[in-house]
């Protein structure tokens, strides 16, 4: 599993808390919406996703509904599994939603400086 690592200065959630196989993934704040950016490769799936709200789990639910994943509430908590990566909207009562994007992972991703490839350095302004 790659989660992406942002700096300290970007708002993170103070309403959800996340566990992807049991690891802790940073949710990231936003007006709307809390979201989770990740890739799951093969070896990670199926995946356990456990949502905690600071505010009691009464019901939860994953959109879209086709997709027919079903949660459980387990500790005050939802967990639900993910067959493979997917992006999803989580809705627990009485929160904002939570979106994840779990994305599989990039392969051969293009270089800086390869034909085509414009890099942004850190740091600069452009």
């Amino acid at each position: 599993m790659n989660c992406y690592q942002y700096p300290e200065s970007l708002a993170h959630s103070g309403e959800f808390s996340v566990r992807i196989n049991g690891e802790p993934v940073e949710v990231l704040y936003a007006c709307v919406a809390d979201f989770v950016i990740c890739a799951l490769g093969p070896e990670d799936l199926p995946a356990t996703v456990e949502v905690t709200s600071s505010r009691p789990v009464a019901s939860a639910r994953v959109r879209p509904f086709a997709k027919k994943i079903e949660t459980m509430l387990v500790d005050g908590s939802a967990r639900f599994l993910l067959a493979r990566p997917e992006n999803l909207s989580i809705e627990i009562e009485g929160c904002k939603p939570l979106y994840l994007f779990a994305n599989p992972p990039e392969n051969d991703p293009p270089a800086p400086g390869d034909p085509g490839v414009v890099t942004f350095a850190p740091g600069r302004i452009h």
